[in-house]
């Protein structure tokens, strides 16, 4: 091996040396800044009753006043496991729930005393990566969550999700979509007038007949199906 050799190796392994000291960060050391990860959440009131949901995380208010039937604004809620408070003007719902970071979530509120559930439950459905195209332009991406927590007959199998594009037939998404389940997100054009309409999978009837979107190209939007009897609704979050 020759010396000039020698010397290129020598420098090689001295920068070599650089990285690796400077990739060592001692973890303990508080004055090195920790990365706060922090995810969009959007908190969604489809708890029976006349009472505005509020929500702290750690103690600290990231939405109020959401009347039900409605959603919040996105907020910025740390990843990981944190400590949630749901609010209704009385003694708070708390429970602990891990974020994933990098992630878009809808948190829902559930109950419905009209058919006798009066427990309040939460879920926290991840709908896509922050890092993901928000969505394909001159189209809109559409997402089916099924809320509701009927039991009568023709709720059991679930529901069928379905988009009409202009005067054509519908066509089936998803079908049985069980009670707290979710499907999609479906591709379809935004400039065809889409529809939606949801059918009972136990008998085909119809439960929420064909209704516009009104959806912007490049969009996304998740359907909510909620509510029980002659009360079920249907409620369209804007994800982007």
């Amino acid at each position: 091996m020759g010396p000039s050799v020698l010397v290129k190796l020598s420098r090689v392994l001295t920068i070599g040396l650089i990285v690796g000291i400077a990739g060592c960060v001692n973890v303990n050391n508080t004055n090195v800044p920790v990365t706060n990860v922090q995810d969009p959440v959007t908190f969604v009131n489809l708890s029976g009753g006349t009472s505005a949901m509020s929500v702290q995380v750690n103690g600290s208010a990231v939405a109020s006043g959401i009347s039900f039937g409605s959603a919040s604004a996105y907020a910025n809620v740390p990843a990981g496991i944190e400590k949630y408070s749901f609010s209704y003007g009385g003694a708070p719902d708390t429970l602990a729930q891990r974020l994933d970071g990098q992630k878009v979530y809808t948190v829902v509120g559930v109950s419905d005393p009209s058919i006798g559930v009066t427990t309040r439950t939460y879920y926290f459905y991840s709908t896509r990566n922050t890092f993901d195209v928000t969505g394909v332009k001159d189209s809109i991406l559409v997402r089916f969550v099924n809320m509701s927590l009927d039991t009568a007959a023709t709720m059991l199998g679930g529901a069928d999700f379905h988009l009409s594009i202009g005067s054509a037939s519908d066509s089936t998404m998803a079908a049985g979509v069980l009670s707290t389940g979710s499907a999609g997100p479906f591709l379809v054009a935004a400039s065809a007038n889409p529809k939606y309409s949801i059918l009972s999978s136990a008998d085909g009837s119809s439960i929420v007949t064909a209704t516009a979107l009104n959806g912007t190209g490049g969009s996304r939007y998740t359907v909510i199906l909620y509510g029980s009897g002659a009360n079920i609704k249907t409620l369209v979050l804007k994800e982007n």
